[in-house]
């Protein structure tokens, strides 16, 4: 009877350790990374909106259970299935997606973008039209401007200037005549419009004197 039992023990401890060995471990297979971005080039600051939707899998045991984003600069976003990441630098910047399961496993997909310097746009340059002075007769002055384009659908503008009071005249030929009411010294200053149309660039200014005329006898 003690030989029964002590076999007996013996067998059920062989049997629970063949059982034991032939029960299947649960094998976890690493994630899948991989996203999308909504574009992969641009001028600095580029603003990217990434999505790990395609990833896999998102169910069962072996599922996604951490996600971090990365950029070639260390920013660090966590556990966002969709996100928007700056990239404030120029050059060819990456952003890297890492996946984990719950057994720990990871897996990794990084993309590269292309971003690019700040555009610099040059200012226009200045306004170059000038004029002169050719001659004056009586209270007549003949004047001759330089550097106006032809064909543009603006004026250009003449402003005389006394003691008394101010008038303005507007042409756009190159040479241009104005008539002055009186005997006196002028200040002739010529302008053009603004591009934004803001109001006036004054380019130059010249001083005239005009006398009454010399009556014929």
């Amino acid at each position: 009877m003690q030989l029964f039992n002590t076999l007996s023990r013996f067998q059920w401890a062989v049997l629970l350790l063949l059982y034991v060995a032939f029960i299947p471990a649960t094998v976890y297979a690493a994630p899948n990374a991989s996203f999308s971005a909504d574009r992969y080039s641009g001028p600095v600051p580029l603003a990217v909106l990434v999505d790990c939707r395609n990833s896999s899998p998102w169910e069962g045991s072996d599922r996604i259970t951490r996600i971090e984003w990365t950029t070639s600069t260390s920013r660090l976003i966590k556990n966002l299935i969709r996100a928007v990441i700056q990239l404030e630098t120029s050059g060819l910047q990456t952003i890297t997606l890492t996946m984990w399961n719950a057994a720990g496993e990871s897996n990794s997909t990084t993309r590269t973008f292309d971003v690019l310097s700040p555009i610099i746009v040059d200012p226009p340059p200045p306004p170059s039209a000038s004029f002169e002075v050719v001659k004056t007769e009586g209270l007549t002055v003949h004047l001759k401007a330089s550097g106006i384009q032809t064909g543009i659908a603006h004026e250009y503008r003449v402003r005389l200037k006394t003691d008394i009071s101010m008038s303005s005249y507007y042409f756009n030929s190159e040479k241009f005549s104005i008539k002055l009411p009186k005997a006196g010294t002028y200040i002739i200053s010529l302008y053009i419009p603004k591009k934004d149309d803001s109001g006036w660039n004054q380019l130059q200014a010249e001083t005239v004197t005009v006398y009454e005329p010399t009556p014929m006898y």
